[in-house]
């Protein structure tokens, strides 16, 4: 005769994998949007990019909407034209 495995520990078992499963998971979906500087770093990366691009090109700079959105969340200055990038240091 074979031994019985015991349901409920089986059922457990599976539910604690599931449970660890999903919290492992949402620290990784999660992971840095609990830190401020990092949203931070992200916003200035962002007008670092937009500020390179604006080089030699006549008018203002113009970050994405959602780089500004980004950007006043964490109270960092968007620079409007070349001369503000220069200012604030993003090029030389």
């Amino acid at each position: 005769m074979r031994k019985a495995v015991a349901v409920p520990y089986v059922i457990a078992l599976i539910l604690g994998v599931a449970v660890i499963a999903l919290i492992g998971i949402w620290f990784v979906m999660a992971g840095g949007k609990f830190s401020k500087s990092s949203a931070e770093l992200e916003c200035k990366k962002a007008i670092a990019i937009a500020c390179v691009k604006s080089i030699g090109v006549p008018g203002d700079v113009t970050p994405d909407t959602t780089d500004q959105t980004k950007c006043n969340d964490v109270g960092v200055p968007v620079p409007r034209t070349t001369a503000d990038c220069k200012t604030q240091g993003y090029i030389s």
